[in-house]
């Protein structure tokens, strides 16, 4: 289980990884919504992130960004069940 581990490095310019072979994740904004997903101590509300990642734009379009970058998210990662 311990093999299986995505590994963040933001010191410097940022890398992910998994199993030692680097994650690529193309869209900067897709990059940003995982750096901050890592980074929370507990879970957190659709909402809340949809109005930060999204301030312009009304709530349901917010959320429905925050869908669509979340999809591609998993599209991007090597294990199913991280987000």
């Amino acid at each position: 289980m311990d093999k299986e581990r995505i590994q963040i490095s933001l010191l410097g310019p940022p890398q992910y990884t998994f199993q030692g072979k680097p994650i690529v994740i193309k869209r900067r904004t897709i990059r940003r919504l995982f750096v901050y997903l890592a980074c929370q101590y507990k879970p957190i509300n659709r909402i809340e992130v949809s109005e930060l990642f999204w301030p312009t734009v009304d709530e349901a379009t917010a959320r429905k960004n925050l869908r669509e970058a979340i999809s591609l998210l998993k599209t991007e990662l090597p294990l199913e069940d991280v987000i």
